[in-house]
């Protein structure tokens, strides 16, 4: 029994804290990793780090994990401010700009002193792992986890990109698994293995056969196949219990249910210092907000792609581009040109000018393009479909900086909620969707304001179709506005839908051949470590 309880209090050290301040938090935006095979096994990484702080903190902190390692070599720390590269200086002072390295059994930590305070802010950690590839009997092996995320402590955005020193993979022997948890995509060439994801939750991992004559080492006297499966076998035995697993759940329910009521009691508490609007239906826009930061208030995780021509038409309404809206057929509406008149230079409305930016490239000499102009563009020209998607999501992580800037959301026992004035203005807006979606007296509706914001309030298309069908809606902007929801809107997600296909496409005929996927959660290879703020 004894044994038992230390056993649990052990579990419980490993369970999640809360360790930010309500009034700061923090996100991992983008993880670069560039890792280079070295003909001695060693590995000479170079891991660049995006971390968007908000609230002040004196710096973080890099683990790389004592598991199947020889040692580490702490290279270069590097960081930018103002897109200024600042070397780092090794101390033992815990002067801002310098670090520090802590070595005990299970890892090696890098704590970077650097202040921040709501910012985005870059770090970058160049390293060697000695002895990470090895060589057996049937090929040379990375067995390698290069970062470790959590649910509590996600990447938004990771690329690994892989190379041999000086050498080209061989193609007839190369093949490789990634470990992981989260979306990823992979692209193999001779001379490099790039993989990218999103939303990872758990070890970036690679299980790596490549050619054996490249590594200048002693030959393990058993196949890479052996050595893996050994590495799950002994896995196994740290197989806990199910009836230690049943009582740890029974708990972290618990406490989960102590943290939510703790949450619930802090939010009503901060929401009883405003006063809300009643009203159920709200028959005008509550504010000129862009569609964007609409649907980045309404639920900043979730832009979709149906946010571009809600712009595109916002901006029409604001003066930037001029349209032809005496057109009355499908082949009209495929060709109407958007003649860009004026510009937009606000900082904290960077995604509009961003967005601009993006549909210049479309333009001719005369500041006009068309929907079908860029489908010709882009139809079958893989470069210039993923130049487009690239372009979707400049304009999208501009959107969430600029929310950022405006402040919408504070922290509340770990949690992003609203602040109380954005409050205000997200139950406006939710009036004015019960308005378009459920008051039978619509006579007051302006077309154009309900295509502009429908999608960034979550309404599906046949919602959208079935309301411009309506015979009560105001006609002031018909027939252009009625039919752009029902030619362009549906028109540009084909644009959409084809430059992703052919993308897709190619990346499928990269991953068949060399790659497959699997769980992080099953990665029992070498390496590992994750990072946080202090």
């Amino acid at each position: 029994m004894k044994k038992l309880l230390t056993i649990l209090f052990s579990l419980l050290l490993l369970f999640p804290k809360q360790v930010l301040a309500d009034s700061k938090s923090y996100t991992i935006q983008d993880l670069l990793i560039n890792a280079e095979i070295q003909e001695n096994g060693d590995i000479l990484v170079e891991e660049t780090f995006t971390y968007n702080f908000k609230g002040s903190f004196n710096g973080i902190y890099i683990d790389l994990n004592m598991n199947k390692i020889d040692d580490y070599e702490i290279l270069e720390v590097t960081t930018e401010e103002k897109y200024n590269e600042i070397t780092i200086p090794k101390s033992e002072n815990n002067d801002n700009n310098t670090y520090e390295t802590n070595l005990d059994n299970e890892k090696l930590q890098i704590k970077i002193y650097s202040k921040s305070a709501d910012e985005i802010k870059k770090f970058r950690l160049k390293y060697k792992a000695i002895g990470a590839a090895k060589k057996y009997s049937d090929s040379s092996l990375l067995n390698w986890s290069f970062y470790t995320a959590s649910s509590d402590n996600p990447v938004n955005n990771i690329n690994l990109n892989i190379t041999l020193k000086d050498y080209p993979f061989d193609l007839n022997i190369l093949n490789y698994t990634v470990f992981g948890d989260g979306s990823f995509k992979t692209n193999t060439s001779e001379d490099l293995i790039s993989i990218s994801g999103n939303d990872l939750t758990s070890d970036i991992g690679v299980q790596l056969n490549f050619q054996k004559d490249f590594l200048n080492m002693q030959e393990i006297n058993r196949t890479s196949t052996e050595a893996i499966e050994d590495d799950d076998f002994k896995l196994e035995y740290l197989v806990i219990p199910i009836s230690i697993l049943i009582l740890v759940g029974v708990i972290l329910f618990i406490l989960k249910k102590i943290k939510d009521k703790k949450f619930n009691e802090e939010l009503s508490k901060y929401r009883s210092l405003a006063t809300y609007p009643e009203d159920k239906y709200l028959p005008y826009i509550p504010s000129n907000l862009s569609p964007a930061l609409v649907a980045y208030m309404t639920n900043k995780k979730d832009l979709q792609w149906s946010l571009v021509p809600c712009t595109l038409l916002y901006l029409v309404k604001l003066g930037v581009y001029e349209v032809d809206t005496n057109v009355t057929t499908e082949k009209e509406f495929n060709n109407i040109t958007f003649k860009r008149v004026s510009d937009i230079d606000d900082k904290y409305f960077s995604h509009l000018e961003v967005f601009i930016n993006w549909f210049k490239k479309y333009e001719n000499h005369y500041n006009e393009f068309s929907f079908q102009g860029i489908k010709n563009k882009i139809e079958n020209n893989l470069k210039e479909s993923e130049k487009f998607k690239n372009s979707f999501y400049d304009f999208i992580n501009e959107v969430r900086l600029n929310g950022s800037s405006l402040n919408f959301y504070i922290t509340i026992k770990g949690r992003e909620v609203l602040n109380n004035e954005t409050y205000i203005e997200y139950c406006q807006w939710q009036s004015y969707k019960n308005y378009i979606l459920y008051d039978t007296n619509k006579e007051n509706i302006d077309v154009r304001d309900l295509l502009i914001y429908s999608s960034a309030l979550g309404l599906k298309n046949s919602q959208i179709t079935d309301l411009i069908s309506e015979n009560n809606l105001d006609r002031g902007y018909d027939p252009f506005f009625s039919y752009y929801f029902a030619y362009n809107m549906i028109f540009f997600n084909d644009i959409r839908t084809s430059a992703e296909s052919l993308i897709d496409q190619n990346n499928a005929s990269n991953n068949d051949s060399y790659s497959s996927f699997s769980s992080g959660g099953g990665f029992s290879g070498g390496g590992g470590g994750g990072s946080g703020a202090f």
